[in-house]
């Protein structure tokens, strides 16, 4: 089931943006409009929930032995939106003692050295000195910092720039298991594909870590799954409109859309949200009341197939 030719065609505003649309001021509100929106991503629910077992069993037997849970995934999958949103969440409870941060998010920045991981720690722990002092010393620190938040769960996203050289992988790993066995925190260890070949690659790290709670693809196959990015679509398609992005939903939930932006995003939610996003500012630029199909379409002519996400533009398809 596609879209006919008729259907295809814009519906409210011009058939193409003009140049009187293009408002600094509103472009710029937009843009942060539609990164502000927020959506539960339905395939995070299990690794939320598997994070949080282990933070609680962290809390309730601090001191001895720890374990790491690798929260893995492709890009687009949303891991810092769910290692951000644990975060707030887990602190939103208040079930901590003042002064207490049951967990902490730290990103790790490209080519990251051990010593800069363990700056990146003391950052998050808004540390001044974080950047000055031997490995040794900011290790001490760290773990003091930790120690002393009650921090009970570690998620250290984008693991895998740890690996960029084969010695800072090894010492990196070396530094997770001193903290698991020093019964310091737990970890969730979040990255890419990349970061999941190299975590499964050290025998002495698996064996210190519990189930996987890797973020998943949505399956095209799947009646359930495209069931449940049906209602996420919906949801988020009201969000734009409750955002004044649009004056009337999109309809996103249509079925035949759900198909093609399943296709397109191959499965990654976050992909779906990029094509969005761009049909969105095409609307906008053509003044159209809502995202139509006609946007969608010209959406993966331009950045889906430009980032040769795909083939061929399912809108395109006879």
């Amino acid at each position: 089931m596609t879209f006919s030719k008729a259907e295809l065609q814009p519906k409210t505003g011009w058939p193409e943006a003009r140049a009187d649309r293009l408002d600094d001021a509103e472009l710029s509100r937009r843009s942060a409009a539609i990164l502000a929106i927020y959506v539960a991503n339905p395939v995070h629910r299990g690794p939320f929930e598997a994070m949080d077992r282990l933070r609680a069993q962290t809390a309730g037997r601090r001191g001895t032995r720890q374990y790491a849970i690798r929260v893995t995934g492709s890009s687009g999958a949303g891991k810092s939106t769910l290692a951000k949103t644990f975060v707030k969440k887990v602190t939103a409870r208040g079930h901590h003692a003042d002064g207490e941060r049951p967990a902490v998010y730290v990103d790790l920045e490209q080519a990251c050295t051990v010593k800069r991981m363990w700056s990146s720690i003391l950052h998050a722990y808004h540390d001044g000195f974080a950047d000055e002092g031997s490995v040794e010393s900011l290790r001490k620190r760290a773990v003091d910092a930790i120690l002393r938040s009650g921090t009970s769960l570690l998620l250290v996203d984008e693991v895998q720039h740890l690996f960029y050289r084969s010695k800072d992988g090894l010492a990196a790993t070396d530094a997770f298991k001193r903290l698991l066995d020093a019964g310091v925190t737990s970890l969730a260890l979040l990255g890419d594909e990349e970061g999941r070949r190299l975590l499964e690659s050290n025998v002495q790290l698996v064996n210190r870590m519990v189930t996987p709670a890797d973020i998943r693809r949505l399956d095209p196959a799947s009646d359930a799954d495209l069931d449940l990015l049906g209602e996420f679509l919906k949801r988020f398609d009201a969000a734009m409109v409750a955002a004044k992005l649009h004056d009337r939903p999109a309809g996103l939930h249509d079925p035949r859309l759900v198909n093609i932006l399943m296709e397109v995003g191959g499965g990654v939610i976050g992909a779906m949200i990029n094509v969005i996003r761009e049909a969105s500012d095409h609307a906008h630029l053509r003044a159209a009341e809502r995202i139509e199909p006609f946007d969608l379409a010209r959406a993966i002519d331009g950045w889906s197939d430009g980032q040769n996400r795909g083939a061929a533009n399912p809108f395109r398809r006879a």
